[in-house]
Parts: C-alpha cells; sequence; structure tokens
C-alpha cells in the first residue's frame, strides 16, 4: 500500500513543525507508457517518468483500477492495483524507471496511475511530498488463437473428446485433477470446440482451496488436440472474507 516514506515523514512533521506538508504538483516533463496508451496483456510494465527537477527524489508509483481520489490528494487505497518504488537513473538524473510484474497487467481494462514523491529541502519544513497528474492506459484483451481451417484429413473433435480434453488440461496444469467441475462446451467448427469451466482444486472446501473459473478453446490438428485457457484463481478463504474483486488474479494457458 502507498504511504510508506511519504506517509512516515508527513506524521513525523506534523509532531515537530506547524507547517503544512500537503503534497505540491510534481513537475513531470514526460511519462511512458504515454497517456492515453494502449498496451498488449503482459506480465510486466516497465514505467519512466522524466521529471523537471532532478532532486533526490524517493519516488513511487500507484495503478489504480478507478480514477477515484483519496484523502490526501492521490489515488484511493481502495482501487489500487500496484504500488512499487522506481530508481533514479545515474547517468540521466531526471529520469526514474520502474516495473510492474504484478498479475494486473494481463488483465485487460483502463487502468490510472500517478506518481508520488518525498524529499528533503534546506528550508521549513525540510521534507517535502509532491503528486503528479494522473495518467491513463488501456490494457487490450488477448488476441484469439489463430483460426485453424480444417482440412480433408482432419479428424472431428467431438464434445466428449473436448469434456476429457478439458479435465487433462487442468490436471496437467495444476498438477490436480479438477473437483465439483462444471463445464459446458459448444462446437465451433468441426475440430474446434469452446468450453466454460468453473472448478476446485480439492474434494472438501477449505481456506486454501484454489477456485477456478474460465474459457477453453480446443483445436484438434491430426491426431493432437491443442487447448488455450484463459481465466481467474482465487483462494476460497479470501474470496468469502474480501470478495472475488480483491482475491482474484488472471490464468493464461
Amino acid at each position: 500500500m502507498r504511504r510508506s516514506l511519504a506517509a512516515i515523514i508527513a506524521a513525523v512533521m506534523l509532531t515537530c513543525a506547524p507547517a503544512s506538508l500537503a503534497a505540491e504538483p510534481l513537475v513531470v516533463t514526460s511519462v511512458s507508457p504515454a497517456n492515453g496508451a494502449t498496451l498488449p496483456p503482459s506480465q510486466a510494465i516497465p514505467f519512466e517518468v522524466v521529471v523537471a527537477t532532478p532532486l533526490a527524489y524517493e519516488m513511487h508509483i500507484e495503478v489504480s483500477s478507478q480514477n477515484i481520489l483519496g484523502q490526501d490528494g492521490g489515488l484511493a487505497n481502495d482501487f489500487q492495483a500496484d504500488y512499487f518504488r522506481t530508481v533514479q537513473s545515474d547517468a540521466y538524473p531526471s529520469i526514474f524507471r520502474g516495473q510492474s510484474v504484478n498479475a494486473w497487467p494481463s488483465a485487460p481494462g483502463r487502468y490510472y496511475w500517478q506518481v508520488d514523491v518525498a524529499y528533503s529541502d534546506p528550508t521549513p519544513p525540510y521534507y517535502r511530498t509532491g503528486l503528479s497528474p494522473v495518467y491513463s492506459f488501456v490494457v487490450a484483451p488477448a488476441a484469439p488463437p489463430p483460426e485453424i481451417a480444417p482440412s480433408p484429413g482432419t479428424p472431428s473433435l467431438t464434445l466428449a473428446e473436448a469434456y476429457g480434453a478439458v479435465r487433462g488440461a487442468i490436471r496437467r496444469h495444476t498438477g490436480r485433477s479438477a473437483h465439483h467441475l462444471t463445464d459446458k462446451c459448444r462446437r465451433l467448427s468441426v475440430s474446434e470446440v469452446a468450453c466454460k469451466a468453473t472448478w476446485a482444486s480439492t474434494v472438501h472446501p477449505s481456506p486454501s482451496t484454489w477456485l477456478f473459473g474460465g474459457s477453453f478453446r480446443l483445436v484438434a490438428r491430426g491426431e493432437t488436440i491443442y487447448f488455450s485457457f484463459a481465466g481467474l484463481r482465487e483462494r476460497e478463504g479470501c474470496a468469502k472474507r474480501l470478495g472475488t474483486k480483491r482475491c482474484a488474479s488472471t490464468v493464461h494457458w
């Protein structure tokens, strides 16, 4: 969560000096990802911030799913998707870089992000904080698997084979059988089937049980069935306490 160094500094200064520590506007000359950019889904997104005044900032980047501000003027913690520290370039001190490696970059949608800094100053109140404007970008949906035109020698993929392939894929990628599996498959072509499925990792539910849900796409080529899966997983205990929105993470096979 945000409020690391900046929050500690603010708490100390409020007890030591009457001067206000309200965050000042941070002048930023360029950012990456660019404001309004559209990005492909990935496991990591690099960020770069170029500031007008290259001070020795303690700089963090906050990513949020909503453009709603909190009481300190920054993006509200309620909708926080990520919060991470940047590193100042040694050769070019105006440039700060950081990288998000959480699960959210693979989830399509619009995201908002903001830079917060804390730094020392030789004049009262000696420590200051700053906030950049709020920027946004869009993570685009993943591209669907390429269409495979059936040839005369391609065997048909039956629904029974698709249901069996779904169970086999789950066992192969999770290391466990699918319990309480609910799946519904429909034919897309003579060799292609789409299935929606939900299942649990254990027979008897417990707080550590993984709950899965998502969509399979299966294609028969020769004697081999190829598949892809996109969905969500969450711990049952977390979901009961905090809800799916807070606990779910994306899964791609």
